[in-house]
């Protein structure tokens, strides 16, 4: 009887055992990679430049450069044939400071899409993300960028904007189209740390920023 028992307190134990050593081989170290619902959305085998992976969307509309140290939040992740939005977030402790980062993408895609959709959704996004409505734009591979950045601070409940050049940008917002606007993505990108103001590197976040939005390619 005690072997038995023996033999069978052995057999859970290997099984645990054995639970934790593939476990830990199968965690990789990278955000992206070790969070099972980002990884469904990755291609691990293209090479997209260092620190990225290729994103292809569910609905098969885009493909993106995917930061690898971001996941994909599951819950609000909603995706169809003309529309698909997700939150990707980051989360760490930098130099001893606990810094949040969220990219919130949207697509929005049809047969024929008017033009004043596509204006209506960036004026929203410029009232929302800009300061005095400042915003850059150019082409690249075929596609129209307008893009820009802000300091945005909460006084009471009012949103005000700071000029970016007056302290670090928090807020990074962006459109992208086909030339025809018959696909677009709104982009936006948010900094968030416990101290008023975060000691960020902008050139590393402004070079962070150019790479999402030029890694987007429409199918």
């Amino acid at each position: 009887m005690k072997k038995k028992t023996m033999i069978f307190i052995l057999s859970i134990l290997l099984l645990v055992g054995g639970f934790f050593i593939v476990r830990s081989v199968t965690q990789t170290g990278v955000t992206a990679l070790d969070d099972s619902f980002t990884r469904e959305f990755l291609d691990e085998d293209v090479k997209v430049g260092d620190g990225f992976y290729l994103f292809e969307s569910r609905n098969g509309k885009y493909d993106m450069v995917f930061p690898e140290d971001f996941h994909i939040v599951s819950p609000g992740y909603e995706s169809s044939e003309r529309f698909e939005s997700l939150r990707l977030l980051f989360e760490d402790v930098m130099n001893g400071v606990n810094v949040t980062k969220n990219i919130q993408i949207d697509y929005r895609g049809r047969d024929q899409q008017r033009k004043s959709d596509y204006e209506r959704d960036f004026e929203r996004s410029l009232q929302a993300h800009s300061f005095e409505m400042q915003y850059q734009e150019y082409e690249n591979n075929g596609y129209l960028i307008k893009h820009g950045s802000s300091y945005l601070t909460l006084n009471g409940n009012e949103v005000v904007a700071t000029n970016p050049e007056e302290y670090n940008p928090n807020t990074y917002f962006a459109i992208i189209s086909t030339s025809d606007y018959s696909q677009y993505i709104l982009l936006r990108y948010r900094i968030i740390c416990e101290e008023e103001h975060c000691n960020s590197n902008k050139e590393q976040e402004d070079n962070f920023f150019k790479e999402l939005i030029e890694g987007i390619q429409f199918n």
